[in-house]
């Protein structure tokens, strides 16, 4: 018949398990990136033309503004528009969870074998849409 003080017996083995869900809104980068969608944006690297004074704090905003309104300039603007998945939904979450058991083997030492995962969902997917194809080595121009 078993013995009850065999292996798991004797109160030296011990059980433990644990699960949370964590949610939440997502980041906030992700949430505000409509916002910086509609909009057309000029990046200044040195003297707004005409003028050759380097860019200095406070930025004289209608010089600013006359070279971005200026037909002359129309190729240094740039437009990057990002679009949410349709079947976004908020609020993120993560489930975690865990399962142990500690046996002590003998004094001061303890054998732990353990579980653990998690799982998400409503997670915001970043992807890119000019994806490299691997195996194009060439890349034909004038074509």
């Amino acid at each position: 018949s078993p013995n009850s003080d065999g292996f798991f017996g004797g109160g030296k083995t011990l059980l433990r398990g644990g699960f949370g869900v964590f949610y939440g809104p997502g980041q906030t980068e992700d949430q505000i990136q409509p916002i910086e969608s509609d909009r057309i944006s000029s990046t200044f690297t040195g003297p707004i033309p005409p003028s050759t004074t380097p860019l200095a704090f406070p930025l004289d905003t209608n010089a600013a503004i006359a070279f971005f309104i200026n037909p002359a300039n129309v190729n240094t603007r740039s437009y990057q528009p990002r679009a949410y998945s349709s079947n976004y939904q908020i609020p993120e979450k993560v489930y975690q969870y865990t399962v142990s058991i500690q046996q002590e083997l003998f004094n001061d030492t303890v054998l732990t074998a353990a579980y653990v995962g998690s799982q998400g969902r409503n997670l915001f997917l970043r992807s890119v849409a000019n994806k490299i194809l691997l195996g194009q080595t060439t890349v034909l121009s004038n074509v």
